[in-house]
């Protein structure tokens, strides 16, 4: 479902096909898979790739970004928790992965808890690697748990949504263990296809981008090249 509602720059969903557990997901832009040479695309494509300049180019902006929705959604920074999505070979959240890595740099702008601990679950196939009508049995046979936490809202942070699989059923798990727990999904990109909705009518566009994110993705990657890669 490629409609959304614009907040402070974000693309806000309210329904997603498997994600039906979540409160709400934001993402910056969408990924469309057939055309990464649209420029968001190609920059969400290379930090799915684990490219370390495309890192640093989605932590100069998601830390604005995450300020301005935390402030528009008057969410309570006390009381809210960041929590990384898990890959499908994790058991914890390894620290060293680029989504927690993101989450951590975000948590140390706001001034917001990260836990890392709270879901676990078994390693399983990728998403990608699955058809479809398969995701959601992957997922239940990974095991998926959540501990109870201190916090009235929890922001799961992952890469890219789909349809929502993953970030539903962690949203289910952190519901069932925490009853009154509110539980936003954010992340980069909504992955979409520009030609299946061509041939619906619809043209996908990041023409809502606001452009100082454009500017500032530009700039994390720059500080990478001239002070992280360089070691100056």
């Amino acid at each position: 479902m490629p409609t959304f509602t614009p907040i402070g720059g974000w693309m806000a969903f309210q329904h997603l096909d498997h994600g039906h557990p979540l409160d709400h997901a934001f993402t910056l832009a969408y990924k469309m898979t057939d055309d990464p040479a649209e420029m968001w695309s190609g920059r969400f494509v290379r930090f799915k790739d684990k490219d370390q300049k495309a890192l640093y180019g989605a932590a100069k902006v998601l830390k604005p970004a995450m300020t301005g929705l935390f402030a528009s959604l008057k969410l309570n920074v006390a009381r809210t928790v960041i929590l990384p999505a898990l890959s499908s070979t994790e058991k914890l959240a390894d620290p060293n992965r680029h989504v927690p890595r993101l989450a951590t740099a975000v948590g140390k702008e706001l001034g917001c808890a990260v836990n890392m601990t709270a879901v676990s679950k078994d390693p399983h196939p990728s998403l990608h690697k699955v058809p479809a009508a398969e995701r959601i049995a992957t997922l239940e046979k990974a095991n998926y748990t959540a501990q109870a936490i201190d916090a009235d809202i929890v922001v799961v942070l992952d890469d890219f949504i789909t349809q929502g699989a993953t970030l539903g059923i962690t949203a289910r798990q952190l519901k069932a263990a925490n009853p009154k727990l509110t539980v936003l999904g954010v992340a980069l990109g909504k992955t979409e296809r520009r030609a299946y909705w061509a041939d619906r009518g619809i043209a996908l566009s990041n023409q809502h981008v606001p452009a100082d994110w454009d500017g500032l993705w530009a700039q994390g990657e720059a500080f990478y090249d001239n002070k992280v890669k360089t070691g100056s």
